[in-house]
């Protein structure tokens, strides 16, 4: 006696494709969107490690506590340095920074063909007066110098910022927004790098907010433009915990 064996159907074949094409669809730009925010973060706290490194390399090197006393502020930067500055003191940057940096190449400003998004706003200038140094892991760092000023009796956790600082975890490529791919520092007098959101960055710009302010980067959906979110994901293990 013949035996045969039930299969499927067409019918119930095309139906449990499309079943998981729909779960497909549901599920995996939620996975490559925690996946994305895995690798800025990580690439965030790397890169910050390679920034402060740097700049305990750079007053080691040169036998000084303060980066004001180096040779790239007290020589070089003798007036803020911004992307208008002369192709001469913009090399001279590069020659002291290439001694801690591994410098791809230089920009003057964003590239024209890439454009700055915040959090809740469209666009954003502001990094077009900052020098854009191309780092060799595919990072990019934009930087404004500022002049060596002294604030006596300072009873805060700093009061001279040399830098004011943006790590841009993946260059070029987007989706170039504030507080995802794009977090905003300063860099103090003795080396410390400290991220838009702190207290302490707060306590030193009036015109800053705390991350876990209305107009920070509280909550799921954060508010705000996208800077101060960088003390958040710092304080959260360096995890990014919103949409």
């Amino acid at each position: 006696m013949r035996m045969f064996k039930k299969g499927f159907t067409l019918a119930e074949v095309l139906i449990t494709l499309g079943v998981i094409g729909v779960i497909a669809s549901v599920t995996l730009p939620a996975l490559k969107a925690d996946l994305d925010r895995n690798i800025w973060s990580q690439s965030l706290k790397a890169n910050l490690s390679i920034m402060k490194s740097a700049m305990e390399q750079m007053k080691a090197k040169e036998d000084v506590d303060d980066l004001r006393d180096t040779v790239l502020w007290s020589d070089v930067v003798s007036k803020e340095v911004n992307a208008s500055s002369s192709d001469e003191v913009i090399d001279s940057v590069k020659e002291q920074m290439d001694k801690y940096f591994k410098i791809e190449k230089i920009s003057l400003g964003m590239p024209t063909d890439v454009s700055i998004h915040t959090l809740r706003l469209a666009s954003d200038s502001t990094m077009d007066n900052y020098i854009r140094f191309y780092l060799a892991n595919s990072s990019a760092i934009n930087l404004v110098f500022y002049p060596a000023s002294y604030t006596a009796n300072c009873k805060k956790d700093f009061c001279n910022p040399v830098a004011d600082l943006f790590l841009d975890v993946n260059a070029d490529k987007g989706p170039n927004v504030y507080g995802k791919d794009i977090y905003r520092f300063y860099i103090a007098e003795n080396g410390n790098i400290y991220p838009y959101g702190s207290e302490a960055v707060a306590d030193y710009d009036e015109s800053a907010v705390l991350w876990n302010s209305e107009n920070g980067c509280a909550g799921k959906s954060p508010s705000g433009d996208g800077i101060a979110c960088a003390a958040r994901v710092i304080e959260d293990d360096y995890s990014i915990n919103y949409q």
